[in-house]
C-alpha cells in the first residue's frame, strides 16, 4: 500500500469498528463512532486529532485483548470474533 510523505497509509476513509495490524498480536484496536485512527507503517494506531484521542479515552476505544472479547463474548456478543480470528493470523 503507498505512503505518503509522513510515512502514513494512503487510503480511502472507512467506517470500522477496529482494525487488527502486524503490530500487537491477537489484539485489536476499537474505534468508537466520530474517532478518526491512522495506521502507520509499523502497524500501530494512531488518532488523527486530539479529539479523537479523547473520544477514544472516553468511550473505552485503544487496544483490546482476548480478555476483553471473552467478556463480551460471556454476555452473548459474538460481533468481533471474526476480527480477533484476522488478528491471530496477521
Amino acid at each position: 500500500m503507498p505512503l505518503n510523505e509522513n510515512g502514513y497509509f494512503l487510503f480511502d476513509w472507512y467506517n470500522v469498528d477496529g482494525v487488527a495490524t502486524q503490530k500487537h498480536k491477537n489484539k485489536v484496536y476499537k474505534v468508537p463512532d466520530m474517532a478518526d485512527v491512522q495506521i502507520m507503517e509499523d502497524g500501530e494506531v494512531e488518532p488523527l486529532e486530539p479529539v479523537s484521542e479523547a473520544i477514544i479515552s472516553y468511550k473505552g476505544g485503544g487496544w483490546k485483548d482476548e480478555s476483553w472479547l471473552e467478556s463480551l463474548q460471556s454476555m452473548g456478543d459474538h460481533k468481533w470474533d471474526e476480527l480477533f480470528e484476522a488478528a491471530k493470523k496477521i
